[in-house]
Formats: structure tokens, sequence, C-alpha cells
């Protein structure tokens, strides 16, 4: 099982897009099914009218490194109480979408 889901930048001046939500169970991880659900969502997205995209992901989730491996860049951090969470941001989708 795995789904996503994104829309419009709920928190993030200069991004139009966010990806709210990327989660595939462990036995489903390492078959490329959470990039093409981040391919696909993204392409709906720029269809949409969406050059950009932004996420939260909190500092201790190992899939900040899978983020970045799909061509996220660190743009930021916020802390709230003990979570600190990273803005990871694609600048261009139609670079992520050639990944």
């Amino acid at each position: 099982m795995a789904f996503a889901s994104g829309g419009p930048a709920r928190q993030y001046p200069g991004y139009e897009a966010e990806l709210y939500t990327l989660y595939s169970l462990k036995e489903v991880q390492g078959h490329g099914i959470g990039k093409a659900l981040l391919h696909a969502l993204a392409r709906e997205l720029q269809t949409g009218g969406a050059k950009n995209m932004a996420l939260w992901v909190l500092d201790v989730n190992p899939t900040r490194h899978w983020y970045a491996r799909q061509g996220a860049s660190a743009a930021g951090e916020k802390q709230e109480g003990a979570l600190r969470e990273l803005r990871m941001v694609w600048d261009d989708l139609s670079r992520l979408l050639v990944r």
C-alpha cells in the first residue's frame, strides 16, 4: 500500500504547490512506487499550473534523504516544541519529472 497527496502550498511563500503526504509500507519500499507517486502528483500539480513544490519533513525522518535523491533541496527549518522540521523544495517541477 502506498499513497500521496498534494495541492496548493499552505505555508511556503514563493512556492505554488505542496506535497502533503507520501507514504508507503516498508514491504513495498525500494520498488519505485514512491517515485512513481511523486512524479504522478508533480505532473498533476504542474498541469494545474504549479511550477514548483515544497514540503515539510521531520529532521529525524530518514526519508528526507530520499527526497534529496529525488532532487529536493533544503530550504529552511522550523521548530515546533520538540519537533524540528526541514523544508525541502523543488524549484522547478519540470526538472523533477525528468529524474
